[in-house]
């Protein structure tokens, strides 16, 4: 039995001859690095295979010395070895470099059937020979069940393999001699005439399981041949022809790439007159989308079904939680519909639901079974059973049809991908990318790559709704011929993608379950798929619209960028997103008992409530969203998400039709793609509710699934899914970090940008349709989404990320219950699952239920760090926008420098870097800037024009570093700091950290981050929406508030969220973001400002006046009136609380940062300076366009000398007065700590009333320490080991800290003792007398307050007293006294007391260094 040279996963050929003299059993490992895999998985442990080990060679010397290199053939000694590792990688070895593997040979078999039989077998008893083929086939069955590929061989097979690999060599030998005789060579093989057309064709279809040296033999005479021109084009069709069959192969595990003919397919695949050829005859491109379709297909599954992995992080009694959350009901059904866009109204039967409901399971099950395209075939049985359910629905009651129905609507899943399957944890679908990719990088393939065949019956590009509002697959208008040739490349490329979707899913793992025994590693297998397939997004779409197909007379429609874009959002997209929604499930409401048969981490809300900030600026009071429990299942990997966002980004570079400036080269931008989703005016009632639905559905998952993604990855970072292993942090630095965040991560955020423009009136247009009657059609009414992209956006920004109820917020329906009520009559949102409780008449009745919140955190500290992660996704979605369309080149060689030069200054803001260091910078660079950048650097240096062009971006903004004996780096200039960003998201966050200990000092009044770059025109608007939301300016508000709020905290009577008001878990990177926040708002509305305020028709337009918004019932706004709404408002207006009537509005908060140095926010040195420098940036700014913000900050008062009482000091003036408090304070301060410190040294026993260790600086006596006129000041001490002195860490005036002067020398200032001078004997009795005789105080704090020791640490044990204060006004938490001793620890334990003795003390020698304080 032998194995081809490598493989896995395939089934083995046997066959057993009772006239045979001899036959081996051979195995081999999965290819690749999966060799060790498969071969620790070799049954030998059990002594039921392995013999003896070989290699198959010509003699028998050589196998002699194999057998010698591993091991005896004794039954236990193999794998139960403590060496066994050792011994599988030299048979890994062996594998590798000889090829097969012996593994069971005759000496085996008879020894195993016995004399009498193997005589019998050897002449050719029936019975016998079965008894024999039965052994050898059972050995097969045990190697093969491990994914090795197996394989029966006579003595006659092997020696034909010697013989024939013998022939190649001389052949080669031949074809090699002179051309003449290779010219003969290749026409005998590669001509039709006899076996040599059959030969070639039959050698590659073979490829994978022929014999090592024969492969090796082979492969050198096709490198000879390929050097004649026709044969390498026989060879091109020949392994075009036969790529299908090797592939399946290949997928299964059979094969090693290294040695087939994937090798030599560079040869004819780089060359345009092979490619050419090979596209128009043979159809090469579908060839290869399709082969990589049905490569990922063997490894696709149904998630639920029978044997499917469980997804990554899942136990057993969580996906019970998952089971036993759902139970059928109207409100249920009523759900699931609104997820597909039908909404119930008041008074609407259970029986119209159900068969609305019906209806849409049968039109997806249509389109599943029409667009498998020979999928699963587990996946065929499910959609066959749904087809069979579907009949019982119409003769089932209510109850029973909704049973029947939930099921259907489960079975409804998409497949995905099996990450630890071996096609992706191997990568064999790898040669289908590499054949790809070479294919494409031929001129003009990419843009016949997307293109449809013209179908007869449909020769236009239909709009692609249907009458439930679901895409029209066009591959099921196309007839797909048996043989391939009708098939469609950019089909099959949607259906892999589709494929990819949610593959290796991820479940969080509660706080109260443990940690992941095993942690899976098929993560790296799902991102190597992932990163595999979005590079070839940009060679697919690395063309221009006029560019014209280089394959002529062919009967396709070349599709523009735009169509393009359409095309694979509503056929592709559309229809996976329907399949999806299904798959989540509303729940009950979490349970008010102590222990709930299901946590409320596996429940979930049928819609999400907004914020009565939100309801009080036009929204609704809830919203339709994806029912997503905590613990649902998720997936880094949306390719076919990530591919629309690549399009959407090659549509932004195209312009828009104008009549005035056209451009050839385009076909129309991002305007007409939002147009082609546009109602049209003369639409009838259904087309438009069917284009209403189709657009509401879209656009809210093209929202919802990458913001799962990406607050998932917050979470993460914020440490919730510890109990996940530390390989999620491993993901999430993949996903979000360079090189390959761009098609990850900033892939999902320019879907959401493109969501929030889809989402605005003039895309959206009205829903408020008549019926025939002339009455208002409210069965659309749930689909209203113009106008409310930011304010859904946001809000489920704050729920997915779980600190809704963190930063306050109030939740609208629980504040006006009629109001929701009513909202669900109208079928604005789906109702929640209903409680059925018994009233007193002991009939059921439905309890009204509210949409509820879910926070996943357990401590307010790591709720701070979801609100920075919040802030920071906020400002990245404003900052990071698609660059304006370039007119010609000249503008985007511009553009492609400026993208370079600030991911440069950057990578060199955390510190000095080489160039090599930076070579890796243009990898997040889009492919054209990179073509363009090289075009540029050739002119500079031909052999290294990447380099070139980096060495030119780097004399710009940085300064050459020369050093001696090692690499010269690039320190960055300082003007070029001002292009700084601190919230750039392509450098981690450690590279911020260092950033700002690098950053110079800012100037007075700088702004905290530099003006984004232009943005696209159709995406302009996004930065006045996001900044004028009334959510996003109530946090900034709420962050500001927290970081200067002085006093006890509140509780959570007072004021919602009262968590983040503690003073422990401040954060400076929180401020800083609310202020950058704020600093985009300004830049954004100071574009647009005018100084005379016009009333405008057009200014919601530019944004800034939807729904959700400040300015969303005005007329007209501007800078001055975003100033007045983000910086003024009342605070009780901005937070829709009265707790916070009559507090500093923000404004007032930044002047106390910037101005007022923000020493009482707790932070160690004060605030950042260039945060202070950006906060009064932002008060200066407030000043220069609104007048009363000038009166407020000082600004517009007058400068005279004399002023009147309560006027507000100019900056110059405050700066002065401040400076003089703090020297004041400082020297208050010392002097302070003198006198105490002596007052403590005086007051002790031992010491003689005229001791002059009391007198401070001036020479007269400090106080006692009961005095009451000591001033105790907290000024912080630390001790100097270079020096004799201690010395006092002080506030500078810039509120720094500084280190003074000392306060008091080492060595008391008292005359020195003589012998004469009488001493008291020190006994042990009087021992530690002076020592703690009062209780001592902090030197820090100065205080002696006893420590708060209770059960919660927060002060009183019941939790309803709240700590007790310090006269600081901080709270003590567990705060220990630290032991400010006038000794040594020793000493002390030694029984040492007091001062050393005047005179000689012999009987106490341990008490000399008594004394000493530290």
């Amino acid at each position: 039995l032998y194995s081809a040279p490598g493989g896995g996963g395939g089934e083995a050929s046997a066959a057993a001859s009772g006239s045979s003299s001899g036959l081996g059993i051979m195995g081999g490992g999965v290819g690749g690095t999966a060799t060790a895999t498969g071969l620790n998985h070799f049954p030998g442990g059990g002594g039921t295979a392995a013999a003896t080990f070989g290699i198959n060679r010509p003699t028998r010397q050589q196998n002699t010395r194999r057998h010698l290199n591993l091991l005896s053939p004794t039954r236990y000694s193999l794998f139960r070895a403590p060496h066994a590792e050792a011994i599988l990688d030299k048979i890994v070895r062996i594998v590798k470099k000889q090829g097969d593997l012996i593994v069971w040979g005759t000496q085996e078999i008879l020894a195993e059937c016995g004399d009498v039989t193997a005589r019998c077998w050897r002449d050719g008893d029936p019975h016998s020979s079965s008894l024999a083929g039965a052994a050898m086939l059972n050995r097969a069955k045990i190697l093969t069940d491990r994914g090795l590929v197996c394989s029966i061989k006579t003595r006659k097979d092997l020696r034909d393999e010697q013989k024939a690999t013998a022939l190649l060599k001389l052949i080669g030998l031949v074809a090699s001699s002179c051309d003449p005789l290779c010219d003969q060579v290749a026409m005998g093989i590669s001509t039709d005439r006899g076996v040599g057309g059959a030969c070639l064709k039959t050698l590659l279809r073979n490829d994978l399981k022929l014999p090592y040296q024969f492969v090796q033999a082979w492969h050198s005479v096709l490198l000879t041949l390929l050097a004649v021109p026709n044969f390498k084009a026989a060879m091109a069709n020949a392994y075009c022809d036969t790529y299908r069959a090797v592939t399946a192969e290949y997928a299964r595990g059979v094969g090693l790439i290294d040695r087939s003919s994937y090798t030599l397919s560079v040869q004819f695949l780089n060359r345009v007159s092979y490619v050419t050829d090979l596209v128009r005859e043979r159809n090469l491109l579908s060839n290869l989308s399709r082969c990589l379709l049905e490569t990922m297909n063997s490894a696709s599954f149904i998630p639920g079904s029978p044997g499917s992995p469980p997804p990554a992080g899942a136990s057993s009694d969580i996906m019970n939680d998952l089971d036993a959350r759902v139970t059928p009901s109207s409100s249920l059904t009523a759900a699931i519909l609104a997820l597909l866009g039908f909404f119930s109204m008041e008074g609407m039967e259970d029986e119209e639901n159900l068969a609305r409901l019906d209806s849409e399971i049968n039109d997806l099950f249509l389109g599943m079974t029409e667009g498998v395209g020979g999928g699963d075939s587990r996946h065929h049985g499910r959609l066959s059973s749904i087809a069979r359910s579907s009949k019982a629905v119409a003769n089932s009651n209510n109850a029973a049809a909704q049973q029947i129905l939930l099921e259907r609507t489960t079975a409804l899943v998409p497949p995905t991908l099996d990450p630890s399957h071996t096609v992706l944890s191997h990568r064999r679908y790898s040669v289908c990318i590499s054949d790809l990719k070479c294919v494409l990088n031929v001129d003009g393939m990419a843009r016949h790559f997307s293109s449809l065949p013209i179908d007869k019956k449909q020769p236009y590009l239909p709009l692609a709704t249907s009458a439930h509002g679901g895409g029209i697959d066009y591959l099921t208008i196309r007839p797909i011929d048996s043989d391939g040739k009708g098939d469609c490349a950019l089909d099959d490329w949607i259906k892999t993608l589709t494929l990819a979707q949610q593959m290796d899913g991820q479940m969080w793992r509660p706080w109260s379950k443990g940690h992941v025994e095993t942690e899976p590693k098929g993560w790296v297998g799902a991102f190597n798929a992932s990163i595999s397939f979005s590079s070839l997004f940009e060679r697919l779409l690395g063309w221009e619209d006029s560019d014209p197909s280089p394959i002529g007379d062919c009967n396709i429609r070349l599709l523009s960028c735009v169509e393009l874009t359409y095309y694979t959002l509503t056929v592709g997209l559309h229809r996976w997103q329907r399949s999806e929604m299904l798959s989540y499930r509303p729940t009950h409401r979490p349970s008010l008992e102590p222990n709930p048969n299901v946590q409320a981490y596996a429940l979930s809300p049928a819609s999400l409530p907004f914020s009565t900030v939100a309801s009080a600026h036009g929204s609704a009071l809830a919203m339709t969203a994806l029912p997503l429990p905590q613990i649902a299942v998720w997936s880094f990997h949306l390719p076919l998400h990530r591919f629309v966002a690549a399009c959407i980004r090659e549509v932004s570079r195209r312009h828009d039709i104008d009549p005035c400036t056209p451009v050839e080269a385009s076909s129309g931008g991002m305007a007409k793609l939002l147009e082609m989703f546009s109602l049209p005016m003369d639409a009838s009632g259904e087309d438009a509710s069917s284009q209403l639905r189709l657009n509401a559905l879209l656009f809210r998952g093209l929202m919802e699934f990458p913001i799962i993604v990406l607050s998932r990855a917050a979470q993460i970072r914020a440490g919730i899914w510890r109990r996940n292993g530390p390989g999620m942090s491993d993901q999430v630095l993949n996903y979000s970090e360079p090189p390959f965040c761009r098609p990850l991560a900033d892939a999902d955020m320019l879907l959401l940008q493109f969501a929030l423009i889809c989402h605005t009136s003039r895309v959206a247009g009205s829903v408020t349709m008549a019926k025939d009657g002339g009455e208002m059609d409210q069965s659309v009414a749930g689909l209203e989404f113009g106008g409310t992209g930011t304010l859904r956006l946001v809000n489920l920004l704050l729920l997915r990320f779980g600190i809704f109820d963190f930063l306050g917020f109030e939740k609208a329906p629980n504040a006006n219950v009629d109001r929701y009520k009513h909202e669900i009559g109208l079928g604005l949102y789906p109702p929640e699952i209903d409680d059925i409780i018994e009233d007193t008449d002991g009939e059921s009745a439905a309890e009204p239920v509210l949409p509820w919140t879910y926070c996943p955190a357990t401590d307010p500290a790591t709720c701070l760090l979801l609100v920075e992660e919040l802030l920071h996704l906020i400002i990245i979605l404003i900052t990071e926008m698609p660059s304006p369309s370039p007119r010609d080149k000249t503008d985007h060689e511009f553009e492609a420098k400026r993208r370079l030069k600030r991911e440069v200054i950057h990578r060199l803001a955390s510190g000095n870097k080489t160039h090599s260091d930076l070579s890796e910078v243009n990898h997040v660079l889009p492919q054209r800037d990179n073509l363009v950048l090289c075009e540029t650097g050739k002119l500079v240096n031909p052999d290294d024009a990447s380099g070139a062009a980096l060495e030119a971006a780097l004399s710009e903004v940085a300064i050459r570093k020369c050093r001696t004996g090692a690499p010269d780096e690039w320190e960055l200039q300082k003007e070029a700091w001002k292009w700084y960003d601190p919230a750039f998201h392509h450098i981690s966050t450690r590279a911020h950290q260092s950033a700002t200990e690098n950053r110079p000092k800012p100037s007075p009044s700088s702004p905290y981050s530099p003006r984004p770059a232009p943005a696209h025109m159709a995406f302009q608007r996004i930065r006045r929406d996001l900044t004028a939301d009334s959510c996003i300016l109530a946090m900034t508000y709420r962050v500001l508030h927290v970081h200067c709020y002085e006093g006890d905290s509140p509780n959570s009577t007072q004021v919602r969220g009262n968590q983040m008001y503690d003073d422990a878990i401040k954060s400076e990177t929180v401020l800083a973001r609310a202020v950058h926040l704020l600093t985009l708002g300004a830049y954004a509305w100071e574009e647009s400002y005018s100084g005379n305020k016009v009333i405008s028709s057009n200014w919601r337009d530019l944004g800034g006046g939807e729904i959700g918004s400040v300015f969303h019932d005005q007329e007209s706004a501007n800078a001055c009136d975003w100033v007045k709404m983000a910086l003024l408002r009342e605070p009780s207006d901005v937070m829709n609380d009265e707790w916070y009537r009559g507090k500093g509005n923000a404004l007032l908060l930044l002047k106390t940062i910037g101005f007022e140095g923000g020493n009482h926010s707790g932070f160690l040195g004060g605030v950042d300076p260039s945060l202070r420098s950006g906060a009064a940036w932002l008060c200066d700014f407030a000043a220069k366009f609104n007048p009363t913000a000038a009166a407020l900050t000082g600004k517009g008062s007058s400068t005279n000398t004399s002023k009147a009482e309560g006027a507000v000091p100019n900056k110059a003036e405050e700066l002065e007065k401040r400076k003089k408090a703090a020297k004041e304070k400082a020297m208050a301060m010392m002097k302070a700590q003198m006198a105490k410190f002596a007052a403590n040294i005086g007051n002790s026993p031992g010491f003689d009333d005229d001791d002059r260790m009391s007198e401070d600086v001036d020479g007269s006596r400090s106080p006692s320490r009961e005095s009451d006129e000591t001033l105790i000041f907290p000024t912080p001490l630390r001790n100097r080991l270079d020096a004799g002195a201690v010395e006092v860490m002080d506030l500078s005036p810039t509120g720094d800290f500084i280190l003074t002067s000392p306060i008091a020398p080492q060595t008391p200032s008292t005359p020195p003792y003589t012998p004469h001078t009488p001493s008291t004997p020190t006994t042990s009795e009087l021992s530690g007398i002076r020592l703690f005789n009062e209780r001592p105080q902090c030197i820090i704090c100065g205080t002696d307050d006893p420590m708060q020791l209770d059960d919660s640490g927060l002060g009183d044990p019941d939790g309803k007293k709240p700590a007790k204060a310090s006269s600081e006004g901080e709270v003590n938490q567990e705060k220990a006294l630290a032991f400010c001793g006038y000794s040594q620890a020793s000493t002390v334990i030694k029984g040492g007391d007091g001062p050393p003795s005047r005179g000689p003390n012999t009987e106490a020698p341990p008490q000399k260094k008594i004394g000493g304080y530290v």
